[in-house]
């Protein structure tokens, strides 16, 4: 058992590996961009970060890339002190000069691996934020109870993560490249992925599921040849696991963490149908069960979800 644990070890460094180096070559997100979610995301803090105004606040980003959606929302919340965690040095010195340039003092930012933790000390945050960053993962579980002991009894939790349901077409271009990219370089790899984003994109690309500021049409596939970080994190990352509302849940609850609110989505079923008899069906469901069956039916791309650490 000691030597499968050392081989399980080896390869989850490996993997690690791999991700730091694909996002050393392109940091990501490098550049500042709005969208939808941000403005949710503030809607949300807002809310957070104002329901106890006693005592200064301490909020971790984790997976911050090169810092530009940390520094967007310290800035909106001078008040509240703010630190950054990314596994790339090159992410990393980024998001520090941004930080310097806007002149922001209640921000800082470190290189660190979240499945080790680092020196950031237990239970010392109010808010952790983890956006596009778990589904890079691939010891989630031990990644995830790192992020929960950061923060607080009745701290909150803020994930963004890739739905398995709606990234389905977009899970099989990413295969159909790895089978054409496998054991190649780092610009071998970027450079048949750009082709193939410019030879088959209309065709094989657009629409779906891939992810971008501008969504995933035709608008979402020229934002792509546009920025070689998101070409490159969408079509070749180094490694993905998209989830389900099911695995959210079970790392929830197996880490203590209370399920609040799906950010964006309305979860009651009267928002897609005035049927008496499948909304009778519904509100038999217990909460859990809700969540799953809006989950079949939406199929996400993408979840932006919240949740507090339960008291001990």
């Amino acid at each position: 058992m000691k030597e499968r644990g050392k081989q399980l070890n080896r390869r989850s460094h490996k993997d690690t590996d791999r991700v730091r180096e694909h996002y050393e070559k392109w940091p990501f997100p490098d550049v500042s961009f709005g969208g939808r979610e941000g403005l949710i995301l503030m809607r949300y803090l807002n809310e957070v970060l104002n329901s106890s105004p006693s005592g200064r606040k301490r909020v971790v980003d984790v997976g911050c890339g090169t810092g530009h959606g940390t520094i967007a929302i310290a800035r909106h919340f001078p008040e509240v002190d703010f630190v950054g965690l990314d596994l790339s040095a090159a992410s990393i010195r980024k998001a520090q000069d941004g930080a310097e340039e806007a002149g922001l003092r209640n921000i800082d930012f470190h290189q660190g691996d979240i499945r080790d933790r680092g020196s950031l000390p237990s239970d010392s945050f109010d808010l952790a934020i983890c956006a596009g960053v778990q589904h890079h993962i691939k010891d989630s579980g031990r990644a995830f109870a790192n992020l929960v002991s950061l923060i607080r009894n009745s701290g909150t939790m803020i994930l963004w993560l890739y739905g398995r349901y709606g990234r389905t077409r977009h899970n099989l271009n990413q295969a159909f490249l790895d089978l054409l990219t496998q054991r190649k370089s780092l610009d071998e790899r970027e450079r048949i992925a750009v082709e193939f984003v410019n030879q088959l994109g209309q065709q094989h690309v657009v629409n779906s599921g891939f992810y971008t500021p501008h969504g995933d049409g035709t608008e979402g596939l020229n934002w792509l040849l546009a920025h070689k970080q998101w070409l490159t994190d969408q079509m070749i990352p180094p490694y993905e696991h998209c989830y389900t509302m099911r695995e959210i849940l079970d790392l929830f609850h197996g880490n203590g963490i209370r399920f609040d609110k799906w950010l964006g989505i309305s979860t009651q079923l009267e928002s897609h149908t005035s049927s008496p008899l499948l909304l009778k069906e519904f509100r038999g469901l217990t909460p859990d069960e809700q969540l799953l069956a809006i989950d079949y039916l939406i199929k996400p791309e993408y979840y932006f979800v919240s949740g507090t650490r339960k008291t001990s």
